[in-house]
């Protein structure tokens, strides 16, 4: 038969022995608020915790206690600092922007009347942050003991990690054995993993995981005179809700949907500076284009002009050639002198006809590269105002 006594029965026994020996020992209900939190909800607690001032709310927050508050782990700068911090230490990685809420915030507290009892606050804060270390570990980012307002609590954020592995491959590679393939899902499955944070992926995330933790935490404190509180069943609606809790589920919304509208504004912002610079750089090349254009233009036309003097050259050399031939008198010459100047006129003959199909190609080849620029600019430039320059035959 086993000796330890179940966890529902451990308030009844207090209440024997109290009776029995006359001994004074408080019995309070276990205050343990347990929520799964954004970025803007832990930026919102950083602000409640740094900036200890009367807002008329539920808490009643009393500014010349302030400074008895302390902070249990983390940094005294306050809880984006001791995240920030917690980060640089355990190199873990960051949660993925898909993860909604990939933090836990709790708020832990002995109940009203526990100290007016007898309770010791200091045995509470030691066997709390016991129990917190046993179901967070290395996990917990920042805990704050606040004894400035109605009732002494502690906020705690914890930071929920996993071991992220490879994903294990599920086919094999081209030309890959079977034997390779086998060695590679192990190494992927037995490789080290990386630290990080997700809730979901953690005991934090299971189903009916916060009614867990309250049992576990009633059966870490009854020992002190701590009951277990009543929860809400699924379904049931809230009630006696403070006025504080509900200006902070209002305040995290809003900063919820700062930020949204802030990374969206950003995304604006961004677009609009690309296309900016989109723009400005095809406006430059629009106009580096043009003027490579209009020099093309410039050397085609100056080409052309050149290329009718060269030819009008030549039709004056063939004249002249064809007159010589006529006018020289061939009786004159000996016989050996007039086939060598029948041979200079045919070989001049030739290289001017040479030269001027030279000309006639060199000019086809102006013209066909003048046009696919034109062409080119034209997709580029659809309104441009420079205009093509009339070219004749070549």
């Amino acid at each position: 038969m086993s000796s330890q006594i179940p966890c529902s029965q451990i308030p009844c026994v207090l209440r024997v022995i109290r009776q029995i020996m006359g001994r004074r020992i408080p019995m309070t209900q276990l205050v343990l608020n347990i929520r799964s939190a954004s970025p803007s909800a832990i930026a919102a607690l950083d602000r409640h915790c740094r900036k200890r001032v009367s807002d008329g709310t539920a808490s009643r927050i009393d500014p010349s206690r302030s400074h008895l508050n302390r902070v249990l782990v983390g940094d005294e700068a306050g809880v984006s600092a001791s995240l920030k911090n917690w980060f640089q230490r355990t190199k873990a990685r960051r949660p993925t922007r898909q993860a909604d809420r990939p933090y836990v915030t709790l708020v832990v507290g002995p109940g009203l009347g526990f100290v007016d009892e007898g309770g010791s606050l200091a045995d509470f804060n030691s066997a709390a942050l016991e129990w917190l270390r046993t179901q967070a570990g290395d996990d917990i980012v920042h805990a704050e003991l606040h004894l400035d307002e109605t009732s002494p609590h502690m906020h705690v954020v914890v930071a929920p990690t996993y071991e992220r592995k490879k994903r294990i491959p599920g086919r094999r590679k081209k030309a890959e054995t079977e034997g390779e393939f086998q060695a590679r899902r192990a190494a992927a499955a037995e490789g080290p993993g990386t630290r990080t944070v997700g809730r979901a992926s953690t005991h934090w995330g299971q189903r009916g995981a916060y009614d867990r933790l309250r049992l576990s935490a009633v059966e870490a404190l009854s020992p002190l005179g701590i009951e277990y509180g009543r929860s809400r069943k699924r379904g049931e609606a809230r009630t006696a809700r403070s006025t504080r809790a509900w200006v902070e589920d209002q305040a995290v919304a809003l900063d919820e949907r700062a930020e949204t509208v802030q990374r969206r504004g950003d995304l604006v912002i961004r677009v609009g500076d690309k296309l900016q610079r989109e723009g400005e750089r095809l406006k430059k090349a629009r106009a580096e284009l043009a003027a490579d254009r209009a020099r093309l233009e410039q050397a085609v036309r100056a080409f052309y002009e050149l290329n009718s003097r060269l030819r009008g050259v030549m039709r004056a050399l063939a004249d002249g050639v064809r007159r010589l031939r006529r006018e020289v008198p061939s009786e004159g010459l000996r016989p050996k002198a007039r086939q060598a100047l029948n041979e200079a006129i045919s070989q001049f003959e030739t290289t001017l006809e040479q030269a001027g199909i030279d000309m006639k190609y060199a000019a086809q080849g102006a013209d066909e590269t003048l046009n696919q620029a034109v062409e080119r600019a034209d997709e580029v430039l659809p309104n441009s105002e420079v205009a093509t320059p009339p070219r004749g035959k070549p």
